[in-house]
């Protein structure tokens, strides 16, 4: 099985030994094979470097105020998205808007925790 990737959309991802976190893809890779740079939203604790709050366009997973975790970020195509997916979920479970992506870059490229390939990366996309 394969899934359809766009960017801003959020996919319910297994994160084993503690469940699951709403990962974001947040940009795709250049000369890739189809990969997508992911970063994951977590309960708000230790990076308080990109807070997302819930409200009507930010995806209903969201129902308290989280944070991006940088530090677990994870390249993944179509089918490694697949296999990673929580059983029940076979697809996107919301979208983040174009605006709200564009935060969480911006915040990454100023994480001391997101990986430097990473933000040389987005910052030859243009970020």
């Amino acid at each position: 099985m394969t899934i359809d990737i766009d960017v801003g959309n959020a996919y319910l991802i297994e994160t084993p030994p503690n469940g699951s976190h709403l990962y974001v893809a947040i940009a795709y890779i250049p000369n890739s094979v189809g990969k997508y740079l992911f970063v994951n939203t977590t309960s708000k604790k230790d990076d308080l470097s990109c807070i997302i709050k819930p409200g009507p366009r930010i995806p209903s997973f969201i129902n308290k105020e989280s944070t991006i975790c940088y530090r677990r970020a994870k390249e993944l195509n179509s089918k490694q998205l697949a296999r990673l997916l929580h059983p029940a979920s076979n697809s996107s479970v919301g979208t983040f808007p174009e605006e709200v992506v564009n935060y969480i870059i911006t915040r990454g490229l100023m994480s001391g925790r997101l990986k430097n390939k990473y933000k040389t990366m987005l910052r030859d996309l243009g970020y």
